[in-house]
């Protein structure tokens, strides 16, 4: 397993840089999103500071939360669960495992 490291640092200054490329009408949008999923990347790295050194059971990690956001999106169309939070949810931890995946590939030369 591989500890977070400054990479991630530099990675959500790239996504800042990002933001402040985006159209004026959506860069509010888009930095409160950025914010989240960095927050979430934070806060995983904390909670879960190692990370699977082969890239099978990194992708596992994505994929887990990818289907976390797929059911909440099933809840929500068929009515069991009617949660646009919840999909944010998903999607926002989705989206940092994401990242945490792009930075350790990047970081390995992968």
């Amino acid at each position: 397993m591989k500890e977070a490291t400054r990479e991630t640092e530099e990675i959500l200054r790239i996504l800042e840089g990002c933001s402040r490329k985006s159209g004026e009408l959506m860069q509010a949008t888009f930095e409160k999103i950025l914010a989240d999923i960095c927050a979430e990347l934070i806060a995983a790295e904390k909670k879960f500071p190692g990370w699977p050194d082969d890239v099978v059971h990194a992708a596992g990690i994505v994929t887990e939360e990818s289907g976390e956001l797929m059911q909440a999106a099933l809840d929500y169309y068929y009515g069991r669960e009617k949660s646009i939070d919840k999909m944010k949810k998903e999607a926002t931890q989705t989206a940092a495992m994401g990242l945490r995946f792009l930075i350790n590939i990047i970081r390995d030369g992968q």
